[in-house]
């Protein structure tokens, strides 16, 4: 909860932490929350773009469907 809190205001420190978590996890429990709150910012939402493109291969092609989803909701909300 506090990585999302923190990614969500764009702190930057928190970016490679975030990067691990994205590209070691591949459970909806933990990689919904990071990708909304990444995309919920429209200063992370590249971050969150670029994270995707690079684990998405990796993700179950479920969790890779709903991160997909997010984005698409964010880009015509």
């Amino acid at each position: 909860a506090w990585l999302a809190l923190a990614a969500e205001s764009g702190y930057p420190a928190t970016h490679a932490r975030t990067e691990e978590v994205l590209g070691r996890v591949g459970r909806m429990k933990y990689l919904r929350p990071l990708y909304q709150a990444l995309i919920r910012n429209p200063e992370t939402r590249p971050f969150a773009a670029r994270c995707f493109d690079k684990f998405k291969d990796g993700y179950h092609p479920i969790a890779r469907q709903v991160v997909e989803g997010l984005f698409r909701a964010a880009s015509v909300g």
